[in-house]
């Protein structure tokens, strides 16, 4: 593989997470400027033509771990640019490196979620998270990724139903095993927040208050010992100090 078709490795990947057009060879002589754009100009620009360029050379040459080395400098110098977190993950990934490749698909969904261009790169995050707890026979967090990427999936197809106030059967299908899911997790580990933040969101999609501020309860109660990634965290709060959820203490 030559360093050019490479470089179209790591563009063409950037594009499909960030949902640009299509890279023309002219992008590729001048590198990713899109995911250079916040990046001040001065150590920024060199940081990013050596360990980037080395991590085509590393792709070029076949050589998944060099690439993967490289582009770790790269995404350690701009950890905002999701473009490459994401394909640094998913070399990870291929290599094995479980514990890294969650570290960065974890760091990725975080950063995406509200983001309704990144949902399909959030929903394979989870499926790779799913991946990696089942090679490490992790039982609660294979369960707990499967229910949000339920969730993830069945609030896409809700948003195409004809009528956006009518809960879409398809999606309520989606939603009850995601919540059969996070019913097992949380039989796994009862005390961890983010599944029952997640059966408090599950629950709350498919009309039924009761279960849904029972859940919210349990995840603020478990938030002291198992903290909530900062998103879901003010979700959690904004729930909590909510008129429903207050007249129904």
């Amino acid at each position: 593989m030559s360093r050019f078709w490479a470089w179209g490795l790591l563009v063409v990947g950037a594009a499909g997470v960030a949902g640009c057009h299509v890279i023309s060879p002219e992008h590729l002589k001048n590198k990713p400027a899109e995911a250079l754009a916040a990046t001040p100009v001065s150590r920024a620009v060199d940081v990013e033509d050596d360990a980037l360029s080395m991590a085509a050379d590393g792709m070029a040459a076949g050589d998944d771990a060099a690439a993967a080395k490289h582009l770790a400098r790269h995404v350690k110098a701009f950890p905002d640019q999701l473009v490459f977190r994401n394909q640094l993950a998913e070399l990870e990934f291929k290599l094995g490196k479980y514990a890294d490749a969650q570290t960065h698909f974890a760091k990725f969904d975080e950063a995406a979620a509200g983001s309704a261009r990144l949902l399909g790169q959030r929903i394979h995050c989870h499926t790779r998270l799913m991946e990696i707890a089942q090679a490490r026979e992790d039982g609660f967090a294979e369960k707990l990724h499967r229910a949000v990427g339920l969730h993830l999936i069945a609030g896409e197809v809700q948003s195409k139903h004809d009528d956006p106030a009518a809960l879409s059967p398809d999606a309520e299908k989606l939603w009850c095993r995601a919540a059969a899911e996070l019913k097992a997790a949380g039989e796994l580990r009862p005390e961890d927040a983010r599944c029952a933040w997640y059966q408090h969101v599950v629950w709350t999609k498919l009309d039924q208050p009761r279960p849904a501020e029972k859940a919210l309860r349990t995840a603020a109660a478990n938030a002291a010992f198992s903290p909530l990634p900062p998103g879901e965290e003010r979700e959690m709060r904004a729930a909590l100090a909510s008129s429903e959820y207050r007249a129904a203490k």
